[in-house]
């Protein structure tokens, strides 16, 4: 594999103006979205890396991720003192603060950001507000890392995975259960999508 360009971002408040790398680990993943915050449409690009984060990152007018601050989850490790998961994949599902990840340890945990606006943006006395974050396991079973995996745009809760395998599985997030099975018959799923009208 070639690398044609490596992406960095540049603190606005580093005077010395060095690029830094999006994510400490290897940057697995990237999702464009679009929420409501205050009346206005923001969008942002969600980043998971091989350490186990996940990244906020706010595009502006001009399409420059700006530095995520205190935007950052990080998925805690199974046990005390162990390695976080890393992150295979992920999205979230629209106009709501939770957000699924598959990972290299064949699972999809659910993640909801609480006080998504307050946690976010805010600050209040040259610190974020804080809202908090749980991640729960949704699913584990799966033969291989979870690297295809998508909400669905319209239908709160319902979500897609593969996993190297000729099987796509859609989801209910909240009975924790598939509700349908498509087989590609020998065909490798590496990605999986939604038509965005659902």
């Amino acid at each position: 594999m070639k690398v044609f360009k490596k992406v960095t971002w540049i603190d606005p408040k580093d005077t010395t103006k060095t690029p830094r790398s999006a994510h400490m680990h290897n940057l697995m993943t990237c999702r464009l979205r679009k929420r409501r915050e205050g009346g206005k449409v923001v969008t942002e690009l969600l980043t998971g890396g091989g350490g186990g984060r996940i990244k906020f990152w706010r595009i502006d007018k001009d399409n420059f991720a700006h530095d995520p601050v205190k935007d950052v989850i990080q998925l805690p490790p199974e046990q005390k003192g162990g390695a976080s998961p890393g992150i295979k994949a992920l999205d979230s599902f629209p106009g709501t603060g939770e957000i699924i990840v598959g990972t290299d340890r064949c699972e999809v945990l659910f993640v909801e950001v609480k006080d998504l606006k307050d946690k976010r943006f805010e600050k209040e006395n040259g610190k974020a507000t804080g809202g908090k974050t749980t991640a729960k396991l949704m699913v584990q079973g799966h033969k291989a890392r979870v690297e295809a995996l998508a909400a669905h745009p319209t239908q709160p809760g319902l979500f897609a995975t593969g996993s190297h395998g000729d099987r796509v599985n859609l989801w209910s997030a909240e009975s924790r259960e598939i509700v349908a099975i498509c087989t590609l018959k020998g065909q490798e799923v590496t990605c999986v999508a939604f038509n965005p009208d659902g």
